[in-house]
């Protein structure tokens, strides 16, 4: 014949004598009675039948109320209890597989359902003391691990909090394990944390490894365990990349390339504009010559008209050197459409340059034949 007394917390307790007796008071969250239950076993509870349902598997019966969940097990021959609340007892039996558990008159199913107290004995658990409890488990708690996040080369800082503070140390296991990050990525670590009397909050550092690889962000877990936690918990860490996105520095590279041969084919552009209206400048003098004057008139418009041409190659050249360090920095952005930009533009540059030689040979021309007039009309004046 053994008394034990669970007055608060959880507790798994093993039937083991006849006649035992088990007071399971209101803060008492979860108590399960293994073992085979027989006629003078007692389960005295320190709340009304009407805060309970009642549900059974077999021979184990499961009261329920908001806050507490009591189980226990029959005998399989003898199976019987005496249950006994603050407003009077009911006898759980066992019956055999055929007639299965009931509670008083309440016949038990696996569907939980209020227990019926219209005919409660006159044995009750009002003078049973609860405050008091003899079990020899310890208090548990539930443990908060929180996320950490750290840059790659520095340390994640896992905050941990218990539910409340510790009356006597506790002892918490941790060990880190694989994520999409590897322990190339961080150091595994299997140790412990220990929260002093009265302390809630506590943190556990694991150090991560820098590398110069641009990649994306990393995870790892690491578990936190112990006989003091109610139930073992997880928490994420995750690595955050510090490094360069090269294709980042190949876009801004393509971008500056592609802003610089703008400005070239805009300024080649105004160039060649100005030396095709400088060859038209030129071919109308030639057109005009009548005189010595209209031949000067002449040779001084394919002077102008070679320099503008000079000058139009000079800036289409400038447009395809620009085309091509454009073309070699889309190739680098292995980008399908800054290529086809870069295709287009340089082939408009090629066009624009050869342009430009049209010109300047239209020009240079001008140049030849205008200073052959002038001296014709020179030598016909001094006859």
């Amino acid at each position: 014949m053994a008394i034990t007394t669970v007055a608060s917390g959880r507790k798994t307790i093993k039937d083991t004598t006849a006649a035992d007796t088990y007071n399971i008071g209101t803060d008492a969250t979860s108590v399960t009675i293994s073992g085979k239950m027989t006629k003078g076993d007692v389960i005295n509870i320190e709340g009304l039948a009407s805060e309970y349902t009642a549900s059974a598997s077999g021979r184990t019966i499961t009261l329920k109320s908001d806050t507490q969940t009591i189980k226990f097990q029959l005998s399989a021959t003898s199976g019987e209890a005496s249950v006994r609340f603050l407003d009077g007892d009911l006898k759980a039996t066992y019956g055999g597989t055929k007639v299965g558990s009931t509670l008083g008159t309440q016949k038990l199913t696996t569907k939980a359902a209020p227990v019926i107290d219209d005919a409660l004995g006159a044995l009750d658990s009002t003078a049973v003391e609860f405050a008091v409890s003899t079990s020899t488990a310890s208090t548990t708690y539930t443990l908060t691990a929180a996320a950490a996040e750290a840059e790659e080369g520095s340390s994640a800082s896992f905050v941990l909090t218990l539910d409340k503070a510790p009356t006597s140390p506790v002892t918490v296991n941790y060990l880190t394990s694989n994520g999409t990050a590897s322990t190339s990525d961080f150091t595994p670590v299997s140790s412990t944390v220990t929260f002093a009397t009265g302390q809630t909050t506590q943190f556990v550092n694991i150090a991560t490894s820098a590398d110069t690889r641009f990649e994306a962000n990393e995870t790892f877990t690491v578990t936190f365990s112990g006989t003091s936690l109610k139930a073992a918990v997880s928490a994420t860490g995750t690595i955050t990349n510090d490094d360069v996105d090269p294709d980042i520095a190949f876009t801004a590279t393509y971008n500056t390339a592609k802003t610089a041969y703008d400005a070239a084919a805009a300024t080649a552009a105004t160039s060649l504009a100005a030396a095709t209206t400088a060859q038209a400048a030129a071919d109308a003098a030639q057109t005009a010559v009548t005189s010595l004057a209209t031949a000067t008139t002449y040779q001084t418009a394919a002077a102008a008209s070679a320099t503008a041409a000079a000058t139009a190659v000079s800036d289409a050249t400038a447009a395809v050197t620009a085309a091509a360090a454009m073309t070699t920095a889309a190739a680098a952005t292995a980008s399908t459409a800054d290529n086809a930009i870069a295709t287009t533009d340089s082939a408009a540059a090629a066009t624009a340059r050869t342009s430009a030689l049209a010109v300047q040979t239209s020009a240079a021309s001008d140049v030849t034949v205008s200073a052959a007039q002038v001296l014709h009309t020179q030598r016909e004046l001094s006859f």
